[in-house]
């Protein structure tokens, strides 16, 4: 696998071009410099395309362009609604992306459960498709699917990030990947925590050409084995009935 990444010269907004060769396996990405030669090339600025994507996570973690490739321009449009425009909250939400969804707006969990995941953000439980479809006017309880819809897969992802967890932006400019994990949500592990905060680093140093600092990975002091509470965010409750 061969990818590319830009190293930003401050000074002038120009960049040296890396030529990369790496592996993906279930422990992540291994990548090592194969060239350095540098050339005039313009570094990211703005909107990512699908080759963007597989530099910053590896083509094993990045679904087929076909898959992602229709859903970027509303993903970017919601990216500016929310507010998620610094280096460091883009790559904190693009990093949670494609753990969630390998970047397809269209990705649905599978299985039997009406209210599982799906989407970008993999928007799952009855209470948070009710209060994802009321923010948009829209009846996602009797019509679940269009949670992966290209009209909504975007805007969800936004509407959750910023709305049904008020503070994620925050943690993602304090480099604070367990902050911005709790909020999400999903099964902790110590491994799966690594994973999306390499990820995180991975995607800032794309934006910025180098590695964010103080970012943190895990909780404080780790739960005791079995403990599942400690990682409930207390904007996840469902309503009370």
């Amino acid at each position: 696998m061969g990818s590319e990444m830009c190293i930003r010269d401050s000074t002038n907004g120009s960049g040296a071009d890396i030529a990369l060769i790496g592996t993906v396996d279930s422990t992540g990405w291994d990548q090592k410099v194969l060239s350095a030669g540098p050339k005039n090339v313009s570094c990211p600025t703005g909107d990512f395309d699908h080759a963007d994507l597989v530099t910053m996570f590896g083509s094993g973690w990045v679904g087929e362009p076909s898959a992602v490739e229709p859903g970027l321009p509303s993903l970017h449009a919601e990216m500016v609604k929310g507010q998620i425009t610094n280096p460091a909250r883009k790559a904190a939400f693009l990093a949670t992306l494609v753990s969630e969804s390998a970047m397809r707006y269209a990705a649905d969990q599978g299985g039997s459960f009406t209210y599982r995941g799906r989407g970008y953000i993999q928007l799952t439980n009855d209470f948070n498709y009710s209060a994802a479809g009321s923010y948009f006017d829209v009846n996602l309880l009797g019509n679940p699917d269009l949670a992966k819809s290209l009209t909504y897969s975007a805007p969800i992802a936004r509407w959750y990030w910023t709305v049904a967890r008020t503070t994620t932006n925050a943690c993602a400019d304090a480099h604070d990947m367990h902050c911005v994990n709790r909020n999400i949500g999903f099964a902790w592990s110590s491994a799966e925590a690594t994973r999306r905060c390499d990820r995180f680093k991975s995607a800032y140093r794309f934006f910025t050409g180098s590695l964010p600092t103080n970012t943190i990975c895990y909780p404080a002091r780790l739960p005791k084995t079995g403990d599942t509470s400690w990682f409930e965010h207390p904007e996840s409750a469902p309503p009370s009935r």
